[in-house]
């Protein structure tokens, strides 16, 4: 953050904050459409009934939830009256679900399937029937007073949106992990983001991603040329 209002980068991505509003200049463009706030679970295995027959948001918050200390998501889900208990490294929050301390760690659609293939384990699982769901943006930012920089960066997302680039380039990075997390069979329980600026455009549509958008940008997926003919 320093680096960029200091003009010594200019431009950087990070995950939205009312704090980080104040000291930069976002350009409110989700760069992952808010797919980070899709998250489902890592359970012990033998839970597996347990959490299939969840049917409330009321009967998730009797559950202890486990996420990295300095996570986003973590104020997130305190906000909403779940019960956290927070660790300081991903390795140890398997440690801690093996162990009881906690009944489940949230991941996003994004990165889950990509760490199941990475840390295979018999005793863990991935839950199947529930997705928590809240808004989150990451967003470009650059220094208070760069703006032709941030209007210059808003009119290349304006054009990708008219072409359908940026939801055809959405799909091919994450159309698979997103398919493989079977949303639409899934209980969505929504929650709020109060670090979220009420300057957040969550009223454009295209801008985000949601599980019956997904067949209609696999199709715009189909035009896109490949990375080696982009170079």
């Amino acid at each position: 953050m320093l680096y960029v209002q200091n003009e010594e980068i200019d431009v950087m991505l990070q995950h939205t904050n009312l704090d980080l509003e104040e000291a930069l200049k976002p350009v409110r463009y989700p760069v992952y459409r808010g797919l980070v706030g899709w998250r489902i679970f890592f359970i012990r295995a033998a839970d597996v009934n347990r959490m299939s027959s969840i049917q409330s948001l009321a009967d998730m918050k009797r559950l202890k939830a486990g996420q990295g200390y300095t996570w986003p998501d973590t104020e997130v889900l305190k906000s909403n009256g779940f019960y956290v208990r927070s660790a300081l490294d991903y390795q140890s929050l398997f440690k801690m679900l093996d162990s009881g301390r906690i009944d489940y760690f949230a991941r996003s659609v994004a990165e889950v399937k990509d760490e199941v293939i990475k840390f295979p384990s018999e005793r863990f699982v991935v839950e199947k029937s529930i997705v928590l769901r809240y808004p989150t943006a990451a967003y470009f930012f650059v220094a208070d007073k760069n703006q032709a920089l941030a209007d210059l960066i808003a009119l290349g997302f304006e054009n990708a949106l008219a072409d359908g680039s940026f939801q055809a380039l959405f799909v091919r990075y994450f159309g698979d992990n997103i398919r493989w997390a079977n949303l639409q069979e899934r209980k969505i329980f929504s929650l709020s983001n109060p670090h979220l600026s009420s300057k957040t455009p969550l009223k454009r549509k295209e801008l985000w991603f949601s599980p019956d958008s997904l067949l209609q940008d696999s199709l715009l997926k189909e035009n896109l040329p490949n990375e080696d003919e982009n170079l």
